[in-house]
């Protein structure tokens, strides 16, 4: 009797070992699994897929018809390309690394000069909207792994492949030093925080401030606020009232 006891006992106990093994081997598993909304690095060379379209391609690309065009009405970029309302590349746009490589076709006509960008996934821009027949791609531009901030375009496609529209802007950037001297903890030193006030988010960027004013900035977004710090002087260069990405 007692034997059987001992039996049924340690029966027990290798059963629920099992099963916690079994759980925490699954449990592993799912988080080795990668993010489906991960921002994903995609980087190209152009001259496999430079197309070199101009207004008049496109024209025939939308079948005899005037694509239409949107332009900056603003500051130094006033004039140039913002937005091609209808095809713009003859390639298939099914994948994020497709719209990447759709951005090759009008470089010349939105005066792309790279083709490395971050896919966001999670974006509100990026969509498949099965009713509308409509996939958007978000993607942030890059520069020597470092975000640009509003350098990004969004390219629409139908959901079976065939482009429909891009909008966005470029950053030129030429020879910027992406190395930080001032470091995050650093740079925080300046912000003059309410009470209350709190960060929660920071990043390093690059930053458009005028055409021949781009700097290494680092964003501290705060429950009320965002603060710009210069990545190499350490000074507070702006803030705001409104949150940026």
């Amino acid at each position: 009797m007692e034997k059987n006891k001992k039996k049924i006992k340690i029966r027990m106990i290798f059963s629920a070992v099992f099963f916690i093994a079994l759980i925490t081997i699954g449990i592993l598993y799912v988080i080795s699994l990668p993010d489906p909304n991960a921002p994903i690095l995609i980087t190209i060379e152009p001259s496999e897929y430079y197309e070199a379209l101009s207004l008049d391609d496109i024209f025939w690309l939308n079948g005899g018809k005037k694509a239409e065009i949107r332009r900056f009405g603003y500051g130094y970029r006033a004039n140039e390309i913002q937005e091609i309302e209808g095809p713009f590349t003859s390639g298939v746009i099914l994948t994020p690394e497709d719209a990447v490589k759709a951005l090759t076709s009008v470089r010349d006509i939105m005066n792309i000069e790279s083709f490395s960008y971050i896919y966001i996934a999670n974006s509100p821009y990026s969509y498949i909207n099965t009713h509308a027949n409509r996939t958007a791609f978000y993607l942030k531009q890059v520069y020597n792994g470092v975000e640009v901030f509003n350098g990004q375009f969004t390219v629409y496609a139908t959901n079976d492949g065939k482009p429909v529209r891009v909008s966005g802007m470029y950053i030129n950037i030429v020879d910027l030093d992406t190395i930080p001297t001032v470091s995050s903890d650093e740079a925080k030193e300046v912000l003059n925080l309410n009470d209350g006030e709190w960060i929660y988010e920071t990043k390093l960027v690059i930053y458009e401030f005028g055409k021949v004013d781009i700097r290494l900035c680092w964003i501290f977004n705060t429950n009320e606020r965002f603060f710009l710090v210069d990545a190499q002087t350490g000074k507070l260069a702006k803030w705001g009232w409104t949150i940026i990405a």
